[in-house]
């Protein structure tokens, strides 16, 4: 396992400047801020030691619009494990999205993880998204509800995740800055498995580029922090962060927008 001179900080710092008098603005900001300090909440509980790996993911995702107002997308990524060398997990994700209008949409859809080994699992989820933007910055906040099959655990476990999403057009190129915080929490417990309540931690910061009209790719950094059940052991995951999306049809400009990408 690699062994990293740092340990990850679970601080998000996330400022908007805003009109006093624009309603809608402070409370897009309001609701970000809560969003921030409860990663920040989280990220401060984490213990200061885990066992830590480096680790390679690499998802890959199609969109594709059915109408306006409907689009359905197909992603699948591979993960590499024990300082990329050892296959981890392969996780295929098909959605069906509706955007109910400019900022609110709606998702659901099924997930499988074959995790190499481990008990696999299975999630049908269901997901809603609210998105706004302040000049060239996009701010996107998804709450999404899990219901986690896994194997040899009878019954379900449901799952709420929180995620909080931004990206920034870098002047008139190509190129954009992204980056989120999601944490996870499990619903109830089983006795085996998943623990109960908070799961979860991960921050992601990644520079994007648009390679045309249809091909957009991100490059980062991802840390992913999990509590596991067997005693007070924790894992603490440094993951290279390859990521392409295809859309099949072309896109309205180079600005990061709600629908580039589905995370």
């Amino acid at each position: 396992m690699a062994k990293f001179p740092f340990q990850a900080s679970g601080r998000v710092l996330l400022h908007i400047r805003k009109h006093p008098r624009d309603p809608a603005i402070r409370e897009n900001g309001v609701r970000s801020k809560l969003t921030a300090a409860l990663l920040v909440f989280v990220g401060l509980s984490v213990p200061a030691t885990a066992e830590e790996d480096l680790q390679f993911w690499f998802p890959t995702q199609i969109i594709h619009p059915l109408t306006d107002d409907l689009s359905v997308s197909m992603q699948a990524e591979i993960r590499l494990k024990d300082d990329i060398s050892d296959f981890g997990e392969l996780v295929l994700k098909p959605a069906l999205n509706y955007h109910i209008d400019e900022q609110w949409g709606f998702s659901f859809g099924y997930k499988y993880i074959d995790k190499g080994g481990k008990p696999n699992e299975q999630d049908p989820w269901q997901e809603f998204i609210y998105s706004t933007a302040y000049k060239d910055l996009m701010v996107k906040q998804q709450v999404r509800l899990e219901q986690r099959l896994i194997d040899g655990i009878d019954g379900m476990i449901p799952r709420v995740r929180l995620l909080t999403h931004l990206a920034h057009q870098i002047g008139d190129s190509p190129y954009y800055l992204s980056g989120f915080g999601a944490v996870r929490f499990n619903m109830n417990d089983k006795g085996q498995g998943p623990v109960s309540g908070f799961e979860q931690l991960r921050l992601y910061a990644a520079v994007g580029r648009h390679l045309n009209e249809h091909v957009q790719v991100e490059l980062g950094y991802l840390w992913r922090y999990e509590r596991e059940r067997s005693g007070t052991s924790s894992l603490s995951d440094h993951a290279i962060h390859l990521q392409m999306v295809i859309h099949t049809d072309k896109k309205k400009g180079l600005k990061p927008a709600p629908r580039d990408v589905y995370r």
